[in-house]
């Protein structure tokens, strides 16, 4: 009994030893007879018992649920719209959508001075229905509007000699109403040129 003492205190230590030494886990000691083992040792070389090897630690599982595909992104590019074509036609009948005042003319008038309702859409020609047309409403009328014109042509002449392209512009816009005066007069009509046809100044 006296010699087993000091072993049973030995044995004691070692235990104690190895579960409260800081930095070492209690799994580095025999679990029979506390002698440290070396790493990687599965049996003790005091007392020959067989040490289980240490469980890895598990990560914590997390459960999300089962995993849902992401759709892949639309990367179909989006056409740009189309551009609404013009209509060019209905632009010039919404332009032409002036007075039309032709059920007050005599028809005789008319149908004997369409001539000379054309040729006062003719630059400076419009001086003969002028002076020929005095007698006839329907020749005053359209003596009235290509009087009219012939101004616009007057002033977009002298804007050409500051800046080229509004002479260009003013061409334009002359051609135009006087192709729509001409057809006006040849179709027997007393109808406003658009924009200057309103203004007066034949009586």
């Amino acid at each position: 009994m006296l010699f087993s003492l000091p072993l049973f205190l030995q044995l004691s230590v070692n235990r104690l030893r190895g579960i409260f030494q800081k930095g070492e886990t209690k799994m580095a000691f025999c679990p029979n007879c506390g002698t440290k083992l070396e790493e990687g040792k599965r049996f003790c070389p005091n007392c020959g018992t067989q040490v289980a090897a240490p469980a890895a630690p598990q990560p914590p599982a997390f459960d999300d649920g089962p995993v849902q595909a992401q759709p892949a992104p639309d990367e179909t590019p989006v056409a740009a719209p189309a551009p609404a074509p013009v209509d060019l036609g209905n632009k010039v009948a919404q332009l032409n959508d002036t007075p039309d005042t032709t059920a007050a003319f005599d028809p005789n008038d008319v149908a004997a001075n369409k001539v000379y309702g054309i040729l006062a859409y003719l630059g400076i020609l419009v001086l003969i229905p002028i002076f020929v047309g005095k007698d006839s409403p329907f020749t005053r009328y359209h003596a009235n509007q290509g009087l009219n014109l012939l101004i616009l042509e007057i002033i977009f002449f002298i804007l050409g000699k500051l800046l080229a392209f509004l002479g260009v512009i003013g061409w334009i816009i002359d051609v135009v109403l006087a192709i729509i005066g001409i057809v006006n007069a040849a179709n027997g009509r007393a109808k406003e040129l658009p924009i200057i046809g309103k203004f007066r100044l034949l009586k």
